[in-house]
């Protein structure tokens, strides 16, 4: 099975996207206790064959977020943690290490729930309010990864079929630090035949998206 989608619908899905993540700003700050920016990201839809050349390959000290989407639709997302990128994150938004008075591996992994949970639900958000779509997130669960798994492995559950990936490279910003936050975001062909339905029709209703 195979789909087409032309590049004013990829436009509208990277639109979506970009809307979703800048409303997680707000609630990143929050945590950050300081202004935090979001960059627009750069989003590619990417062939799972690719995804090797794509992803780096994960150490064991790297950590990946998953939470699933489910209602109307159904998809993953998972944003990679590198190790040295995500003791930044804990430094900004829990304090150093010596400054902490209890668990602090423990409460660095709830920052990187929380922070998936954000980012996750404000797409999620976003896509239910522009497809008029029931839609929800599962709370998210940090999953293995590193040798010797893949990024296959972490989507082995999915249909026969080939799944549609989305690529989303954007960046936390704090304080003149730079912080990647790969994002990808899976659905299945399902799901992906959908979202263009809807597309499609809309746009033959002149109806503007993003409005």
């Amino acid at each position: 099975m195979s789909i087409e989608i032309n590049d004013i619908e990829k436009d509208i899905l990277k639109e979506i996207i970009n809307i979703g993540l800048a409303k997680a700003a707000d609630s990143f700050a929050a945590i950050a206790r300081d202004k935090v920016f979001l960059s627009v990201p750069d989003v590619q839809i990417v062939d799972p064959e690719d995804m090797t050349s794509i992803i780096p390959e994960g150490d064991r000290s790297d950590a990946v977020i998953q939470s699933d989407i489910k209602g109307d639709l159904n998809g993953k997302t998972f944003i990679l943690f590198p190790d040295k990128q995500s003791a930044y994150l804990a430094d900004v938004c829990i304090g150093s290490v010596a400054d902490f008075k209890g668990n602090y591996p423990a409460m660095k992994r709830s920052l990187l729930l929380e922070i998936s949970n954000m980012l996750t639900g404000s797409i999620v958000t976003q896509l239910a309010n522009i497809f008029k779509v029931h839609l929800y997130g599962s709370a998210p669960v940090a999953v293995p990864f590193g040798v010797p798994k893949s990024f296959s492995d972490l989507i082995s559950d999915f249909p026969v079929f080939k799944p549609f990936i989305l690529t989303v490279n954007t960046h936390f910003v704090n304080s003149g630090r730079l912080v990647e936050l790969p994002l990808i975001i899976v659905f299945d062909m399902d799901t992906i035949v959908k979202i263009l339905e809807i597309i499609r029709e809309q746009s033959k209703a002149n109806k503007y998206w993003l409005r």
